[in-house]
């Protein structure tokens, strides 16, 4: 599930860093992808356990979207 996606790094740790502090249960991600970082959290073993996330994550993060083939 990405959370946030941004072409600046100083950027792109704060919403990282805002997501640990909102989501301590959760694991997030930071990645580089075509020199954009991407926040992403979580891993979800079923599409409805991504979506009740999602559902929850929105409250936080409106613009929450899930995507697939999330690696490590």
């Amino acid at each position: 599930m990405q959370i946030n996606n941004n072409k600046n790094l100083t950027e792109a740790n704060k919403a990282k860093e805002d997501a640990k502090r909102d989501f301590l249960r959760i694991t997030n991600y930071l990645r580089l992808n075509n020199k954009r970082y991407s926040i992403t959290l979580g891993k979800y073993k079923t599409l409805e356990e991504a979506q009740h996330s999602l559902k929850i994550i929105k409250k936080t993060y409106p613009n929450a979207t899930l995507i697939s083939n999330q690696k490590d």
